[in-house]
């Protein structure tokens, strides 16, 4: 079961919002042509939007671009529209995005559970049952 953020307007949303282990995120609008692009701390998300906060305080915008950093090029830039803006004490604020288009599986499986290659995890997962296996005893008992 993924984590689940917790939060007073959880029952109006479609989509459960998840807490991400990959937080490094960006957000990105164009202002007279010229695209500005800051560096963003991922609250939680969903499939359908995210809540981020950054240090400095976003312009009154309609949409955003949202990813995350260290993503491939080839990975998904997600059209957001800003739903509510937040300022925080230290002036920077924190902003409710809700997508455009459903997210995709691979962003948000990247979000939830990092960059991790499945073929590593699957050989840690091996060693760990290994490990557990020994020092439980079954290999003693199993073999004559």
């Amino acid at each position: 079961m993924l984590p689940v953020a917790a939060g007073p307007d959880r029952g109006r949303r479609a989509n459960h919002r998840h807490t991400p282990v990959e937080r490094q995120a960006w957000v990105a609008w164009e202002v007279e042509r010229r695209v500005q692009r800051i560096p963003a701390r991922l609250l939680d998300i969903s499939r359908g939007g995210a809540a981020v906060e950054v240090d400095v305080a976003l312009p009154p915008i309609p949409s955003v671009q949202f990813g995350l950093c260290g993503a491939p090029a080839t990975e998904v830039i997600l059209e957001a529209t800003v739903v509510q803006i937040v300022t925080t004490r230290l002036g920077g604020c924190r902003a409710h995005l809700a997508f455009t288009t459903k997210c995709p599986d691979a962003l948000l499986k990247r979000a939830l559970f990092g960059a991790r290659n499945d073929s590593a995890r699957r050989r840690l997962l091996a060693a760990l049952a290994a490990r557990l296996w020994s020092l439980t005893g079954w290999a003693r008992r199993t073999r004559p």
